[in-house]
């Protein structure tokens, strides 16, 4: 085999590459210097529009676009309502100012009287943002709205008014308790007689909040309202005093055949609202063993039992724990169970 010669003209390794110099100064800057200055632009560009977002972000903003009758004002609702639910909302649930100029929106449009889908829309959203605060100042504007009805119109804004009621109540307890109101109790009162059942059901549900003894008279009566939802509201509300009045209240919403409480839902909302129904009577239950140790609850246990074997998850998983809890509290010692009675009624 003859050996294998290279090209005629080749050149060697030494003679293909290019001689070595120094980098020159204009290189350099255009390897470092001008990449350093365009991160940089961005950089100051990103904390520019960080800067005016935040600045966007100011709840008081939203709360002046709120008087605008434009579809900003939805955007400075529902952003509104993101701040309110959110960790920054804290704050925001103390200011007097904010709350000064919320009430007068919400009293404005009472007074302008428009019953259109948009003024209506816009007074339930302010009554339920009112109810958000720890501000006595919020309780003014609600009051006037839960008492204002020129149409039928105006109901879903006194439902709201009474909802927003009940949380601000649940609030100022919270910061103050044995916090109340006159005013808040004879409004209360009042719409609790009005004979729209979904008023009744709200009003109920505000008083439970609110412990004193012409509410708990109030609750009691109202544990033979022919509307279900007020029955158990207000049972819901003696329960957590530890009257033992509410325990027929609580078998009935333990009962897992809910036919009076479904009536007029359609079929594929019947299941829901059973099972919002039974957790709510097992959590209520669960309270009424925790506030009054004395109380006969056998009845109780016995439909209890009959929720472990629901067919709905979530019932099941409530009445597995309840039952748990009312075996313990009989497995406890009678000495015991006197010391830790907080209310026998």
């Amino acid at each position: 085999m003859s050996d294998i010669k290279p090209p005629p003209n080749s050149l060697s390794s030494d003679d293909a590459l290019p001689p070595v110099e120094p980098p020159s100064a204009g290189f350099l800057v255009q390897l470092f210097l001008i990449p350093g200055l365009i991160v940089a632009i961005i950089v100051v560009v990103w904390l520019l529009f960080h800067w005016l977002a935040q600045m966007g972000n100011d709840p008081r903003e939203y709360v002046k676009k709120l008087r605008g009758n434009n579809e900003v004002r939805w955007q400075a609702a529902v952003n509104l309502a993101g701040v309110l639910h959110s960790s920054a909302g804290d704050e925001l649930k103390k200011d007097s100012t904010v709350v000064a100029d919320l009430g007068q929106i919400l009293t404005d449009e009472i007074t302008a009287a428009n019953t259109d889908e948009r003024s209506i829309n816009l007074r339930v959203y302010l009554c339920r943002a009112l109810g958000e605060f720890q501000v006595e100042a919020a309780l003014s504007p609600l009051l006037v709205a839960a008492t204002t009805q020129r149409s039928d119109a105006e109901m879903d804004v006194q439902r709201a008014a009474v909802q927003g009621l009940a949380t601000l109540a649940a609030n100022l307890n919270e910061a103050k308790p044995g916090w109340n109101h006159a005013d808040l109790m004879a409004t209360l009162l009042a719409v609790s007689k009005s004979d729209n059942d979904n008023l009744r059901t709200e009003s109920a549900f505000a008083l439970g909040i609110i412990d004193d003894p012409e509410t708990t008279a109030r609750l009691t009566q109202m544990l033979d309202d022919p509307h279900a939802d007020a029955r158990f509201n207000a049972a819901t509300g003696l329960a957590r005093r530890g009257d033992k009045a509410a325990l027929p209240g609580l078998l009935e919403m333990l009962d897992a055949d809910q036919r009076l409480a479904t009536e007029g839902e359609s079929p594929e909302n019947r299941q829901e609202k059973t099972a919002l129904v039974n957790i709510a009577g097992l959590q209520a239950l669960a309270k009424l063993a925790d506030q009054n140790s004395t109380i006969d609850l056998s009845q109780a246990q016995v439909l209890v039992e009959r929720l472990t074997k629901s067919n709905i998850p979530d019932v099941r998983a409530a009445a597995v724990a309840v039952r748990e809890k009312l075996a313990r509290r009989q497995a406890r010692p009678p000495a015991e169970e006197a010391k830790s009675t907080t209310a026998t009624k």
